[in-house]
């Protein structure tokens, strides 16, 4: 049903039937990695973080990774299915 992917940024599970992101994690070792670093260069180190529509956390684990251990990151997932994963 799902399958765990150890990324540089830590781990991320994803449901078997997500074909394309399954795919991407496969073959590139992470989801549109080139657009999450182009987004780096405008991220604050020393804000907090909103993110709305946090999917199965792929982006909100980079994101982490860009911000100083003193700030946070909030992440809302609307979709029972996917908060779940995102929790796992």
């Amino acid at each position: 049903m799902f399958e765990t992917f150890d990324t540089e940024y830590g781990l991320i599970t994803l449901y078997k039937n997500d074909v394309h992101f399954i795919s991407e994690f496969r073959k590139r070792g992470y989801w549109d990695i080139d657009t999450l670093k182009r987004l780096k260069d405008y991220i604050d180190p020393k804000r907090n973080i909103l993110e709305i529509g946090g999917h199965c956390g792929e982006s909100s684990i980079f994101y982490s990774s860009c911000i100083s251990s003193e700030n946070r990151l909030y992440v809302y997932e609307p979709q029972v299915n996917m908060y779940n994963l995102l929790v796992k």
